[in-house]
Order: C-alpha cells, then structure tokens, then sequence
C-alpha cells in the first residue's frame, strides 16, 4: 500500500484573479490528489498550494504546472516576435502603397504589395492564434517547500479540508468578488472580436481591390454593412445578445 504524503508549492506572478486556481483544481483531480489551492494576502499575491498524494503523483502534478510555465512563456515569446514581424510588414506595406496611385502601379508593383498583404494576413492570423493560446495568468515561478515552509502558512491550512478532492480556498468576501468578475468577463466576451480579426477581413478586401480594382467598390461598401446586420439580428433573436459596435470602420 503506497503512502501519502503532503507537498506545497507556493507560485507567483500574475496568477491571482485570472482563473488559475480552477486550473489547479481540474490538474489536481486529474492527478488523484487532495489538498488545496488559496490565494496569499501578501504584497506579491502569491498561490499557495498544499497537496496530498502518493510521491509519484505530485511529482506528475509538479512537471504538468512546470510545463504549463513553459507552454506560456513560448507562447508569449511567439507574440512579441509576430507583433515585430507584423509592424515590418506593415511598414513596408506603407512604403508600397504611398509610392505611387495604384493607378500608376505596375503588374509588379501591384503583385509585390498583394505578397505583403498576403503575409500580413498571414501574421494577423498567427497572432489570433496565439492570443487563443495565452492563459490570463502568468507563472514567474514555483516553489516546492519544505514541511517547516508549510507550517509557517498554519492559518491558511487550518482553513483546508483535506479531503477526496481539492478544494479552492475562499477568503471573506472573495466570492462576491468573482460574481462581478465573471459578469465583467462575459460583458467582454459580448462586446465583439480580437480586432486583429478585423484586419484580416479588412486585408482580404485590400486584396481584393489590388487584383480587380473597382470591382469590388460595391461588394466593399454592400457586404460588412449587411453581414453584420444578419450577424447582430441572429444574436438578437435565438440568443438575447446585443454586441456593442466595434469602434473600426469597414
């Protein structure tokens, strides 16, 4: 029969209210492990988390958060790099378009700058992604301590059940706290999409005119304004949402 033991860990950086808590709720189950998860009323917001399982199963639960810190920092690391990327294609694009009217572009002219905004669209779409990927929170570190580190946290513990499952640990007052949060969180998520989505649209209509010119004037002036009234009626009706309108210009 395997014996259980007690682990802690404390965690900082920018992890308290950003959803990181559940996420180590969810990890924790996934793991078998008791315990609990609370939030440190101290200048640097730190998580302390204290479980109990077989050695092999908080080993496992340490090496999924440390993956989680990397996972972010890389993902994190992508987004500057496609921020400098897009602000160079964006440049040049600048330098393209104001050489000259499109008027007086030439077949070359014209497929150079249809190559930048393909791979502008190409980088807005990748920055989309990513920013899907990001977590609200974000590790700095974490540290296991040690069994005197633990009890030095007594009146944290003594609040903790250590029972079938890990708990979060509330704090007077912090419930009330999450209500707002959430409805804030929602209101977000009502009010439209990542504007770099617009961009791409926007991109694939630049495009667009660049291959077939007044062609599309019409289908440029017509289609956004008509989609999203389709979009803002079918919201309306099966699901009671109003969006707010995105302050970007079709």
């Amino acid at each position: 029969m395997r014996t259980n033991v007690r682990r802690g860990f404390l965690i900082t950086g920018r992890v308290q209210r950003s959803g990181f808590r559940p996420f180590l709720k969810d990890l924790a189950h996934k793991h078998d492990l008791s315990g609990f998860a609370e939030n440190l009323s101290n200048r640097t917001e730190d998580v302390l988390i204290v479980c109990e399982g077989s050695e092999e199963k908080i080993k496992c639960f340490q090496e999924d958060l440390e993956n989680e810190v990397t996972k972010q920092k890389d993902a994190l690391k992508k987004i500057i790099e496609t921020k400098e990327e897009l602000a160079k294609a964006t440049k040049d694009l600048d330098n393209q378009i104001t050489a000259k009217p499109q008027g007086e572009m030439t077949q070359k002219e014209k497929d150079d700058v249809i190559f930048t905004l393909t791979k502008r669209k190409t980088l807005l779409r990748r920055h989309v992604l990513l920013e899907r990927m990001v977590k609200p929170y974000e590790i700095n570190l974490i540290k296991p301590l040690t069994q005197k580190e633990i009890l030095a946290y007594k009146k944290n513990i003594s609040k903790a059940s250590f029972g079938d499952f890990f708990k979060i640990v509330r704090n007077p007052g912090e419930s009330d706290d999450r209500l707002d949060e959430g409805i804030s969180f929602l209101a977000e998520m009502r009010a439209g999409v990542s504007p770099y989505q617009y961009e791409v649209i926007d991109t694939d209509f630049a495009i667009l005119d660049m291959k077939y010119g007044k062609l599309t004037d019409t289908i440029a002036d017509e289609f956004p304004r008509k989609f999203a009234q389709a979009f803002e009626e079918i919201l309306s009706t099966k699901y009671g949402m109003k969006p707010e309108r995105s302050s970007k210009k079709n």
